[in-house]
């Protein structure tokens, strides 16, 4: 568990989470831009290279790449911290999950934002 130096002196309560509301929403935001930068704009400009943007394989191919990339790089960020080697396999295939849960929920709001066409047309 991430400590900034402040523990909890019982269970988390209905007010404390609306409290951490905030944070979490500029953090997950934050990441969110991060993970579109360095997965989704590139997978966007090959699929438009290709002439096969749309909305669903632009939201399948970074859901792929979010679980190998972000799942992978979580489960040994976690491995480190606890300095558990090798990891188990569950904590592997949680974090695949989370990662690619991420990378998919970016992806179809940029989608939706930038109204992505669901299947592409055919382009000559």
């Amino acid at each position: 568990m991430i400590s900034i130096g402040v523990s909890p002196s019982g269970p988390l309560n209905a007010f404390d989470l609306l409290l951490a509301f905030p944070l979490l929403a500029v953090v997950s935001v934050a990441f969110g831009y991060i993970g579109l930068l360095l997965i989704g704009i590139p997978v966007m400009a090959l699929l438009i290279w290709a002439q096969r943007l749309d909305a669903l394989r632009l939201c399948g191919y970074t859901t792929l790449l979010g679980m190998g990339l972000l799942g992978m790089g979580l489960w040994a960020a976690w491995a480190v911290h606890t300095a558990l080697w090798p990891p188990a396999l569950e904590d592997l295939l949680a974090d695949l999950f989370v990662g690619g849960l991420c990378s998919f929920g970016v992806m179809a709001v940029f989608c939706a934002l930038g109204k992505i066409p669901l299947r592409a047309q055919r382009m000559l």
